[in-house]
């Protein structure tokens, strides 16, 4: 009895590990992350291109945390408001009367092109 008492807890056991350990996010929930923002496949919207971009071109300056010039870019409310307002594409097309973002430097145009669709479509999330 002790026997297979003990089989079957390591046999559940196995189970349980087994059936967690491989749960990677991206494979789950593969559309919630685009690795590739220049992927024409994907739709332009806040979650699958937008956010990904701006994590990596814009957040070391514009979170919560640290938002110069008042701009805050980590979440999709500001981001939409700066985008309503003309700010987002003026700094990142380095427009006249705009501050340039990323200072000193660009973002890949196809990137640009992303978010310009984005805004064109009125800031799907």
């Amino acid at each position: 009895m002790k026997l297979i008492r003990h089989i079957l807890f390591i046999f559940l056991l196995t189970l349980i590990v087994n059936g967690c350990a491989y749960n990677n996010f991206e494979e789950l929930y593969p559309q919630t992350i685009n690795n590739n923002p220049c992927d024409s496949s994907v739709a332009s919207t806040y979650n699958l291109s937008v956010k990904y971009i701006l994590s990596n071109n814009c957040l070391t300056c514009h979170s919560s945390d640290v938002a110069y010039g008042g701009v805050v870019l980590d979440n999709y409310e500001s981001v939409r408001e700066q985008a309503q307002k003309g700010a987002l594409m003026g700094a990142i097309l380095h427009k006249s009367g705009y501050q340039p973002m990323p200072p000193g430097t660009s973002i890949p145009q196809c990137q640009i092109d992303k978010i310009q669709q984005w805004v064109d479509a009125n800031e799907p999330q």
